[in-house]
């Protein structure tokens, strides 16, 4: 477990520990890196649950990277009139064996998040945040896009430009780093 975060969101505090480090839990709510969950806006036709299932994989085949059999998919909310819906897609055999690893310790999991839709989103419904290796950028209520990084402080900052960049920002960005400051290319 990368980070795990104790309390209420007015005293919350991130630490990093092992899941045989973490206290007696009954249940937890997961939040997965944005860059193991791909967020996608698809055109979906009108099944039922079990057969729109069955179809996911085909019908988002071209927009993933890998096999689509390998992958775990959600059917999400609609994300406007044009009849798309959110699809969340991530390996299904990460995701068995996180939860998997959970339940061997007696640990409900409740729900999972990717972390582009757990950011709190700014009034823009965008938001930026720096975890570990890795970049989180929440583009609007239901997308958002994840990103390596570097520690080194440049080397984040160029990540963090070139991010705001590809997610195409309606307005100037600054970044801000020890080193130097840059803004984001306008678009």
């Amino acid at each position: 477990v990368p980070v795990t975060v104790f309390g209420s969101a007015s005293t919350a505090r991130y630490v990093r520990v092992g899941l045989d480090a973490l206290p007696a839990l009954k249940a937890v709510t997961l939040i997965f890196d944005a860059r193991d969950v791909n967020l996608l806006q698809v055109a979906l036709p009108p099944l039922s649950g079990a057969r729109l299932q069955q179809a996911l994989p085909n019908i988002v085949e071209e927009m993933l990277l890998q096999d689509p059999q390998g992958c775990a998919f959600v059917a999400g909310p609609r994300t406007g009139g044009d009849g798309r819906r959110l699809v969340a897609a991530i390996d299904r055999a990460w995701l068995e064996f996180v939860l998997g690893a959970f339940e061997r310790r007696g640990i409900e999991v409740q729900a999972a998040w990717p972390a582009q839709l757990a950011l709190p989103a700014g009034v823009d419904g965008m938001a930026l945040a720096c975890l570990n290796d890795g970049l989180v950028l929440r583009t609007g209520a239901l997308d958002g896009i994840g990103w390596s990084a570097s520690a080194d402080p440049d080397s984040r900052t160029d990540a963090i430009v070139t991010l705001l960049a590809s997610a195409g920002p309606s307005q100037p960005l600054v970044v801000a780093s020890a080193e130097r400051r840059e803004a984001a290319p306008e678009r």
